[in-house]
């Protein structure tokens, strides 16, 4: 009845599974509940850090489309969101999770445990985990936003300036999070990475 994922490098906190399923049977009408995810470091210490700051409730697709603010290991989702908006896009590595949240919230109110719920161990630029490749995945997002999110029937039907102001959100928060990961991976001395974010950086914002 109800679908949740867990990385093998995560840990879910125990008890947080059955209060986000006790508050979403609350809510008939939507489609998934998330919660806030405490960072650990590569070693499972716990730091002070969770995500995301701000959890956003009820119809987040706007600000879905702008950034991916759920944890992927923290969303528990009703099996039967699944009939209507379709599986996982096995073809978008590293950003299918957020393609299903974006899939999901253009027909379901989204909520919210403004707890943490789960411990995810954080990637380095040189932990080889699948969101260390920024710039891969930045690019991804770009072209996903093109190719399919700006189709989708209320992106659609939206005026043009609030299109255009999603289109200018995502873009600069994409630029902020690869200006990051540059310097990230530089502090790692990891250049290569360093360079591969960073040509995706200009690709994306060449100003």
């Amino acid at each position: 009845q109800y679908i949740t994922f867990l990385d093998d490098d995560d840990v879910r906190l125990p008890g947080s599974l059955d209060r986000q399923i006790k508050l979403l049977e609350t809510n008939s009408e939507a489609g998934l509940i998330y919660g806030q995810a405490l960072f650990v470091d590569q070693s499972g210490e716990r730091t002070n850090q969770s995500y995301p700051r701000i959890c956003y409730q009820g119809d987040v697709l706007w600000e879905l489309l702008v950034q991916n603010f759920i944890p992927c290991g923290t969303a528990v989702f009703r099996r039967s969101c699944l009939d209507r908006v379709g599986l996982l896009d096995q073809s978008l590595a590293g950003i299918d999770d957020w393609d299903l949240w974006v899939r999901i919230a253009e027909l379901y109110p989204i909520m919210a445990l403004a707890e943490p719920v789960m411990c995810w161990r954080r990637s380095t630029p040189a932990s080889q985990q699948g969101t260390s490749a920024a710039g891969r995945i930045v690019l991804q997002s770009v072209q996903q936003f093109q190719a399919s999110w700006k189709h989708l029937p209320r992106v659609l039907s939206a005026s043009r300036e609030m299109k255009r102001r999603a289109w200018r959100r995502f873009s600069a928060n994409m630029s902020a999070h690869l200006s990051y990961e540059v310097l990230r991976a530089l502090r790692h001395r990891q250049l290569v990475q360093a360079t591969r974010n960073l040509f995706a950086l200009l690709r994306l914002s060449p100003a």
